[in-house]
């Protein structure tokens, strides 16, 4: 076997195979009764994250019946309009927590106590702990159904197993939750990059696809397998692959469980999904090439390792993951695998010179990182050190539109999206117009392709203030339109009915909404993605707390205000309960 040249270990890095646990199998059972097909699976890259729990298909239906897989109780209820909709969490006598996401509504004393705390507080998003004991479960026992709330593509149930102690995530089919699959994962591409400007790929310093893929069959000639390029390497590298995962139930592209590269049959690197803590989620966008990412969505994951990346699932074995070969060729294998083992795999070969470019690879670590703190009279940026993955500065600049002395943007620009938020405050003054009469009417967004998405800040002292979790370009714009409210076609005062209401805003994004029924506060369902609020119209025998229908006029309110205060307050008359 022809040698590696041996690079100096990073200490903090574990450099031993990621081995899963034992796990008790068969403690947990389905959630559903259906059978278990997936539609995405656990570690998944995702933008920021890694995918957290399996998606489990519904069949593209919402009320599938969602049981309890364990004994326990009810340790937390979170609803949103965003992100995993209606959550129930249930910890178990194990030490282990089972979460449920994207719920459609929950079921018997679950559903009551729900109901009862929104209206006791008037709202419908909240997120809390319950104590032990006030809501305990079985195992088998109905606790939802099956939904699209939230920020869900579609209507699935996200399932999670994580350690109640720490809410440590892990995948769940190593629990025994088998999903019937044969199918290979596929490899789709590989890249070899240069590591330093010294670098050489095939006398260029920059990265080189060596997997061509295949291209489709077409009318006038026949599909080609993909072809592998052997490419040659002068100086230090390291590598990336883009894996997708498919089953005989589910033809869309899903994560890989693990990823093995040998050279000169030496594992060197291995990628494995078998578990991560959510505050180290956002570290997906160092272990792959982001900025490639960013563009084709395409997520290759790469060998090197950045030095202040936590360690997730991204385990190189050789150093921080940059390769430096003695002259000569190599052979170079990727295997990449499902959680039931089907197995694809691709090799290749790099020819070195004798004569390498630059030095060998350094150790990673050298210099602590520091806080970067960006400075202008119009421009400040406090970035922590835990929010960079390296030590290289960020970059920050104020850019004007030609026509105005004040600037009217301010520039942050690393390669990477920060780990955890950073500080970020603009002058006042920045507005290019003194147009507006409220200066709560300024806001701060940041601009991505043709879109403003606006960030929550707030002002103090001729600045505002916000808290971004992207670099980026940022501008100070005003919002003087308050939201917009539109009926349904049909204002009926029939009882347990369904009212939908669409509420919308032009920037700054709904704040708070609330709905009164006979100037009673009254529940309603917002759904973000949709912009849209339910309203479910009181039964008969309405409870003593809720609003009650008449036998005359019914006055419907609807408020609706938005993140700079511009407030739509609209009624309307459902006439006489029919």
């Amino acid at each position: 076997m022809k040698r590696i040249f041996p690079l100096i270990i990073l200490v903090i890095l574990s450099t031993v195979t990621a081995v899963a646990q034992d796990y008790p199998q068969r403690y947990f059972s389905l959630p559903l009764d259906l059978d278990l097909s997936l539609s995405a699976t656990f570690g998944e890259v995702r933008p920021n994250h890694y995918h957290s729990g399996l998606d489990i298909r519904t069949n593209a239906e919402i009320g599938h019946e969602v049981f309890a897989t364990a004994e326990g109780y009810v340790s937390r209820i979170n609803i949103s309009p965003w992100g995993g909709g209606k959550i129930v969490y249930i910890d178990h006598p194990n030490g282990y927590r089972t979460v449920y996401m994207h719920l459609n509504d929950f079921c018997g004393k679950i559903a009551d106590w729900v109901r009862r705390y929104q209206y006791e507080h008037q709202c419908y998003s909240f997120d809390i702990n319950i104590a032990p004991g006030l809501l305990p479960v079985y195992k088998g026992q109905l606790i939802a159904h099956s939904g699209n709330s939230g920020s869900s593509g579609g209507p699935h149930l996200h399932y999670e197993i994580r350690h109640a102690h720490n809410d440590q995530t892990i995948n769940a089919q190593l629990f025994g939750l088998y999903v019937p699959d044969g199918v290979v994962p596929t490899i789709k591409g590989i890249r070899i990059y240069p590591a330093d400007n010294a670098a050489l790929v095939n006398g260029k310093n920059e990265p080189l696809e060596i997997m061509v893929p295949a291209q489709r069959r077409t009318r006038r000639r026949k599909a080609r397998p993909a072809t592998i390029l052997s490419p040659t390497v002068n100086g230090n590298f390291y590598i990336g692959i883009y894996a997708t995962d498919h089953s005989e139930t589910y033809d869309g592209n899903s994560g890989v469980y693990r990823i093995e590269l040998r050279i000169d049959d030496e594992l060197v690197y291995q990628f494995e999904s078998e578990t991560f803590l959510f505050e180290d989620t956002r570290s997906v966008n160092a272990i792959m090439d982001y900025p490639l990412y960013a563009e084709t969505r395409h997520p290759y994951i790469l060998t090197r390792t950045l030095p202040y990346a936590p360690i997730t699932s991204s385990h190189p074995l050789k150093g921080n993951g940059i390769f430096r070969l003695e002259a000569g060729e190599h052979t170079l294998q990727y295997d990449v695998y499902d959680i039931n083992g089907n197995h694809d795999s691709k090799t290749f070969t790099i020819t070195t010179p004798a004569v390498q470019k630059g030095s060998a690879p350094k150790a990673q670590k050298t210099k602590p990182r520091k806080a970067q703190k960006l400075r202008n009279r119009y421009f400040e940026a406090d970035i922590p050190a835990e929010a960079l993955y390296t030590i290289d500065s960020v970059r920050g600049d104020l850019v004007s539109d030609g026509l105005l002395v004040i600037p009217t943007k301010a520039d942050i620009n690393s390669p990477i999206p920060p780990h955890v938020p950073y500080t970020l405050r603009l002058a006042l003054s920045m507005v290019a117009t003194k147009a507006y009469n409220n200066p709560r009417q300024v806001v701060v967004a940041r601009r991505s392709g043709k879109r403003l998405i606006p960030l929550s800040s707030k002002q103090k002292d001729g600045w505002i203030e916000a808290h971004p979790r992207d670099f980026g370009t940022f501008l100070l714009t005003t919002d003087t339109i308050a939201p917009t409210i539109a009926p349904p076609k049909e204002l009926t005062a029939s009882p347990e009915s369904y009212l939908t209401f669409n509420i919308s805003d032009n920037l700054s994004g709904i704040n708070t909404y609330n709905c009164y029924l006979n100037s009673r506060w009254i529940l309603a369902e917002y759904d973000g993605k949709n912009a849209a609020i339910y309203i479910q119209l009181p039964r008969t025998d309405a409870p003593d707390n809720e609003p009650q229908l008449r036998q005359y006029d019914n006055i419907l309110r609807i408020e609706v205000s938005d993140a700079c205060g511009n407030t739509t307050t609209e009624e309307y008359n459902l006439g006489p309960n029919e």
